[in-house]
């Protein structure tokens, strides 16, 4: 097996490995009641990060004065036009472990394993 194979399968599993934490943060952010002791902004920031991680740069014009929710989503998503969609992943994942104190999420059981043995003070 040759290196350049051996980089394109690391960056495959980084990649889903992203996608998978990306996927954890947002299950976790949209748990059951769980929105509404969040506040609006972090919200919006989390919705500018979702829309570009998954649909990619703002389209569309923005909505009019008096669609205020419509205009609030729309300026929160195009202030992270200039993301990529793994740099949007990183951001959604960072936000979300900041508004959920305490919050884990890894995508194997060795990451799982040390993440588990970094709560006890040795």
């Amino acid at each position: 097996i040759n290196a350049e194979y051996m980089g394109l399968m690391k960056k495959k599993e980084e990649k889903e490995g992203l996608e998978t934490l990306f996927k954890k943060a947002r299950e976790a952010i949209n748990k059951e009641g769980e929105t509404s002791k969040f506040s609006q902004h972090d919200l919006l920031r989390l919705y500018g990060y979702f829309k570009q991680a998954t649909i990619g740069k703002c389209i569309g014009s923005r909505p009019g004065i008096f669609k205020m929710k419509e205009r609030a989503k729309y300026d929160a998503w195009k202030e992270c036009e200039n993301l990529s969609k793994s740099e949007a992943m990183e951001k959604y994942i960072a936000h979300a472990k900041k508004m959920i104190p305490g919050l884990m999420i890894h995508t194997t059981l060795q990451s799982y394993f040390f993440q588990q043995l970094a709560i006890f003070p040795f």
